[in-house]
């Protein structure tokens, strides 16, 4: 059985250190599995980037390029209709940069992960006659542009978005989501949540509310970290007689949505 797995980087971020500490697990254990990502940094030749795969003549590259311009332009001028849009992370469903790449790949299984930023839009996804399995890492695959929740209009329907500072029920939020749901309708995958959390709010979802959707905590490598001894290491460590709180998240004091300052 042959499996690919997608993620927009291999480095950066805790949806591509998960998946690819599960790309290094299913190696280890003997299976046929590759990862493809759109930048690739680390030297792994398990990881393929886009750029790698692909292979277009003259025409085919120029068109991509027109194709790939017209939409990052019309995005951005959608994104720069809301001078009041919040400065966070948001994304939509306008760019594709992948192309006709998994067309070039065999595998059995397509596993996605972390697929923003303009890496996938699904409408490539209809033409894949294979099982997906879709682990998500934040709220993006069940709204409209938001990677973390900031209000319930998930259940339903995206509109008047807080993110962007709207008022209007139709705004770009609930553009994207009707293209999202849209393009869903026409794919059959199953739904990955690394928490019980994410899970029951995925449930609740107008988006993903009616597709199979299974808990499987992120897998770590146990040769690397494994249970001690807990006297010992706080000795090691010397908080041997210290009350200690252990907090880690990526960009875990920039990022206000890690929660530290309530943790502090």
């Amino acid at each position: 059985m042959k499996i690919l797995l997608c993620n927009t980087t291999d480095t950066g971020g805790g949806a591509a250190v998960a998946a690819c500490r599960l790309l290094d697990g299913l190696v280890h254990k003997g299976a046929n599995a590759q990862m493809l990502v759109l930048s690739k940094d680390s030297q792994s030749p398990n990881i393929l980037s886009v750029d790698e795969v692909r292979q277009e003549n003259l025409p085919q590259k120029l068109k991509r390029n027109l194709s790939r311009k017209f939409s990052y332009y019309y995005s951005s001028f959608r994104w720069h209709q809301y001078k009041n849009k919040m400065n966070i992370a948001l994304s939509d469903v306008f760019i594709s940069f992948i192309g006709n790449t998994l067309n070039r790949l065999e595998f059995d299984i397509l596993h996605l992960h972390w697929i923003e930023g303009g890496f996938i839009n699904f409408t490539e996804l209809q033409k894949i006659n294979k099982p997906i399995v879709w682990t998500i890492h934040g709220s993006f695959p069940f709204t409209g542009i938001c990677h973390h929740l900031l209000c319930d209009k998930y259940k339903t329907r995206c509109g008047a978005c807080p993110a962007l500072g709207s008022d209007r029920s139709y705004d770009f939020s609930s553009e994207n989501f009707e293209l999202k749901r849209k393009r869903y309708k026409k794919l059959n995958f199953h739904i990955v949540s690394p928490s019980h959390f994410m899970a029951d709010r995925a449930r609740e979802s107008k988006l993903l509310g009616n597709r199979p959707i299974h808990v499987i905590p992120n897998g770590i490598n146990t040769a690397i970290f494994f249970p001690h001894d807990k006297r010992a290491a706080r000795k090691f460590l010397n908080i041997a007689d210290k009350t200690t709180f252990l907090f880690g998240a990526y960009r875990a004091i920039a990022d206000q949505n890690k929660g530290f300052s309530l943790l502090l």
